[in-house]
């Protein structure tokens, strides 16, 4: 008897679950009517025809009842027109590819550095030079670009 019941129980929520994937498909006002349905020996009844064409003496009654809200300004406001130009008509500048094809195209040829001096050595100080009173050391010569 309790597999009997387990089996009933399984076949409903299978039947729930494909109900579902087709009402998930379907316009809300037919999803509304369709919901209400009791499942029998079809999945939305046995008077799906006479629901399906209540359904839309409903959504035809209630479409004609409907004042036309596209002649109504909301709460009497005059409508501006939009920008006669969209703001947005420029597009920002195209990037450039990287690499050797940009440089190729310039003709540039790569820069031939030279290594920098190295440092000066220092002089000995004196017994009458200080480490704090010591001059600074000269600077190295800078890079020369060819």
């Amino acid at each position: 008897m309790d597999a009997i019941r387990i089996l009933c129980d399984l076949q409903h929520s299978d039947s729930n679950t494909r109900r579902n994937f087709i009402l998930f498909a379907l316009k809300k006002e037919m999803k509304e009517h369709l919901t209400k349905t009791i499942i029998d020996g079809f999945l939305f009844g046995e008077q799906l025809c006479e629901t399906l064409k209540s359904a839309k003496a409903v959504t035809k009654s209630g479409a004609e009842l409907k004042p036309d809200s596209e002649n109504r300004n909301v709460q009497g406001r005059p409508c501006k027109p939009g920008p006669s130009r969209p703001l947005n008509r420029k597009a920002p500048p195209a990037r450039r590819p990287p690499g050797p094809a940009a440089s190729t195209s310039r003709n540039y040829e790569p820069a031939h550095w030279t290594r920098p001096a190295p440092p000066l050595p220092q002089p000995a100080l004196s017994s009458r030079q200080s480490y704090r009173h010591q001059a600074p050391a000269p600077r190295p010569s800078q890079r020369r670009r060819p």
